[in-house]
C-alpha cells in the first residue's frame, strides 16, 4: 500500500473517530445548559470561567485520548514514508 493511499485512509478514519468519539458536541451542550442552570444571573466571563471548568472533565476523558490518538498514527506514516523512500 503506497504512503498516499495509507495517509488518506487514516485520515479518513481519524476524522470519523473523532466526530463520533463520546459525542463531544453533546457532551459541550449539556455542560453549557448545567452552567446556566447552576449560575442563571451571572455574567458571561462568570459562565465562560465555570464552563471552561467544566469542559477539563471533557478534554481529560475524550481530547487526550484522540490527541495520542493521532500521534501515534503520525508515528506510523512517519515510519511508512521513511521505508517507502529506504531510509528505515
Amino acid at each position: 500500500m503506497s504512503v498516499g493511499t495509507t495517509l488518506e485512509q487514516t485520515a479518513i478514519m481519524d476524522l470519523v473517530e473523532l466526530w463520533g468519539h463520546g459525542n463531544i458536541f453533546y457532551r459541550i451542550m449539556d455542560e453549557i445548559k448545567r452552567t446556566n442552570a447552576a449560575m442563571p444571573n451571572a455574567t458571561g466571563t462568570d459562565k465562560r470561567h465555570k464552563f471552561l471548568a467544566g469542559c477539563k472533565i471533557i478534554f481529560d476523558d475524550l481530547v487526550e485520548p484522540v490527541g495520542e490518538h493521532v500521534l501515534r498514527k503520525l508515528l506510523e506514516l512517519g515510519i511508512d514514508y521513511l521505508e517507502a523512500r529506504g531510509e528505515t
